[in-house]
């Protein structure tokens, strides 16, 4: 009898063990899971991109690095690169410069376009030549014939992050900025030699007055006025 006895206790005991290392073990893996999850959130949140800004800067480093050119990825060419403005074609530099931003507006592309586009050899690449022979074609709603002029320009400034480039005989600027992610290209039209300065852009364009016809706002292009990075 007492060895029955002894047996049933031994039996409930070993039970009663087996219960509380299970429950154990259970509430470790449930403890595991949730640090896991924890840690996951954590690490997912801050990771992701906290500002508008900074998902458009994650944006123009994954669009960077999906292009294979490194010559157009230049300090001076890369913004350009970015947005479709440029591109290699052969043993030459295309530019490709479609200004369909005429004046002082909401922004909205216009419904015409005045496109400028030359090509320069790839071994100047960092070091643009003095003059630039510009195609030049305009079409749209202003005009039921499309215009085309071959525009000579000469190199009238220049310095690391910016090409300064005139032409006499249409009395214009072609300006290229190319400080990465402050790139800007501008075509002022009507305007007499040394008359446009880089670093008087900004305030030229802050200080417009579209009242007096002594200003001249330049065309821009709208791909390279926009700040949203989906658009590439």
């Amino acid at each position: 009898m007492k060895s029955q006895i002894f047996l049933l206790v031994f039996i409930l005991s070993s039970c009663f063990v087996q219960t509380k290392e299970k429950t154990v073990q259970a509430n470790t893996s449930v403890a595991t899971d949730t640090t896991k999850k924890e840690a996951f959130r954590k690490t997912k949140f801050n990771t992701e991109p906290k500002t508008w800004k900074e998902k458009q800067n994650n944006l123009r480093d994954s669009i960077l690095n999906s292009k294979p050119n490194t010559i157009l990825k230049s300090d001076f060419l890369q913004e350009f690169y970015i947005r479709g403005i440029v591109s290699q074609e052969e043993n030459n530099i295309k530019f490709d410069l479609p200004f369909n931003l005429h004046s002082l507006d909401c922004g909205a592309p216009d419904c015409y376009t005045t496109n400028l586009s030359f090509v320069i050899p790839v071994a100047k690449a960092n070091d643009f030549p003095k003059k630039v022979t510009c195609q030049l074609y305009e079409e749209g709603c202003i005009s039921k014939t499309p215009i085309h002029k071959t525009i000579e320009f000469s190199l009238f400034e220049k310095t690391n992050h910016s090409l300064n480039y005139y032409s006499d005989a249409e009395k214009s600027n072609l300006v290229l900025i190319g400080n990465k992610q402050n790139a800007s290209i501008y075509y002022f039209t009507n305007v007499e030699a040394n008359t446009i300065k880089v670093n008087l852009v900004e305030q030229l364009l802050q200080e417009y007055d579209e009242q007096n016809p002594n200003n001249s706002f330049p065309y821009q292009i709208w791909k390279m006025t926009t700040n949203e990075y989906e658009n590439f």
